[in-house]
């Protein structure tokens, strides 16, 4: 592809402040497919790893079910304006091509991501990071930008680069060939653009109060502060339209009895911790498309948490969404409690099953089960009689 050139237009009014959109600029990108490009690559990829000044930036972007569709990789050595290599994991290149993806993704150099969670679980399943050790991978958003624990990029290119990302792209197909032209400059933008937040000066930003002031997260769940999140869900959950009404009597289970929750595959622990303080929880089958998800969260009148900021849901949804901000089980399941104003009671502990999410269950003794062939011999040997604290701290592993 030829270089793109600087456009200036405004992209976004942040906060009252307006500013210029981020494009692609000097960058040189290149496809690289089963037919084309893994010459060029090879070739970038060799010189470049004998620089003790290269700096490789990565990102990727999926439809699901496919768990990867595109590789990006923007190469810079001595702070050079980058070259940029968008890898079709659709249609993908050559094993030694990917080879050489795998020396870049790795090694001694500096990897920058932003929030790589996802993106390294996707590469290590198509196995371009078989087990790697990623010491070398710097997570961008782990610096201290003044914008909170977790910061998106959008957000964080607004206040570190006075530019804003456009990110109408992020969920469109990634699947369809050939990709679009604004699709491939979105897709190289987001690789490159770690390459200039990395070469910024954090020390000066400070300067810039006005903005860190006026720039907030087009995601409204997500950087409420949590007195914000607090009302907004009551409110919804006094909802008169709601098929599940709220009910403010009676015991803990009745007063949580809406509070019905649907979560992706990758939340199987957080699942197992709601399922443990009785409240109603189903997950995503593994390998089920993100589709299922939306329709069962508004055919059951679920609430939906979520966590991935590339994978978004529905606009049709998103008032039935909650952007989870924590990354540790323990530290999700208080957050839940917190905004959900949850009401935690031992009458509910242990009460659904935290395999099946059913209710009515019954607390049995070692005689009354030891000719049941679904329970284990070490379980036998373990427990005689039901324990009310062990019953807990196992629902809540």
């Amino acid at each position: 592809m030829n270089k793109p050139t600087e456009d200036a237009r405004v992209g976004a009014s942040v906060g009252g402040l307006r500013l210029p959109l981020l494009t692609p600029m000097q960058e040189e990108i290149h496809w690289v497919d089963a037919e084309k490009g893994g010459s060029i690559l090879a070739q970038h990829a060799a010189e470049a790893l004998k620089s003790r000044e290269l700096r490789v930036a990565v990102d990727a972007e999926w439809q699901d079910p496919r768990p990867l569709s595109l590789l990006q990789l923007a190469l810079s050595v001595r702070k050079q304006p980058p070259t940029v290599f968008l890898i079709d994991m659709v249609q993908p290149p050559c094993e030694s091509t990917l080879d050489w993806c795998r020396k870049l993704l790795t090694g001694k150099h500096e990897v920058l991501v932003f929030s790589p969670k996802e993106d390294s679980r996707r590469l290590e399943e198509v196995g371009l990071l078989p087990g790697v050790d990623q010491s070398n991978w710097l997570d961008l958003q782990r610096l201290d930008w003044g914008l909170g624990n977790q910061p998106g990029l959008q957000a964080v290119a607004a206040w570190a680069l006075g530019r804003w990302m456009d990110k109408s792209l992020q969920t469109s197909n990634w699947d369809q060939r050939p990709l679009t032209r604004e699709q491939q400059e979105y897709a190289a933008l987001d690789a490159s653009v770690l390459l200039q937040l990395h070469d910024c000066d954090r020390a000066a930003l400070p300067q810039k109060a006005v903005l860190h002031e006026k720039v907030q997260s087009p995601n409204p769940s997500g950087d409420m502060a949590m007195a914000q999140e607090k009302e907004r869900w009551n409110s919804y959950r006094s909802h008169p339209q709601r098929q599940r009404p709220r009910i403010l009597a009676e015991g803990a289970r009745e007063r949580n009895d809406d509070l019905c929750f649907m979560l992706p595959a990758a939340l199987t622990r957080l699942m197992r911790k709601l399922r443990g303080l009785g409240l109603d929880t189903a997950i995503l089958r593994e390998g089920a498309p993100q589709r299922e998800l939306v329709e069962t969260a508004e055919n059951e009148d679920r609430i939906i948490l979520y966590y991935n900021t590339k994978n978004l849901l529905p606009a049709r949804v998103c008032h039935r969404t909650y952007m989870l901000r924590s990354t540790s089980p323990d530290e999700q399941l208080r957050e839940v409690i917190e905004a959900f104003d949850v009401d935690v009671n031992s009458d509910c502990l242990c009460g659904r099953c935290v395999q099946c999410n059913a209710w009515d269950w019954q607390l049995v003794g070692r005689e009354e089960v030891k000719d049941n062939p679904q329970v284990a011999a070490k379980t036998l040997e373990s427990f005689d009689e039901p324990d009310a604290e062990k019953c807990a701290e196992f629902c809540g592993q």
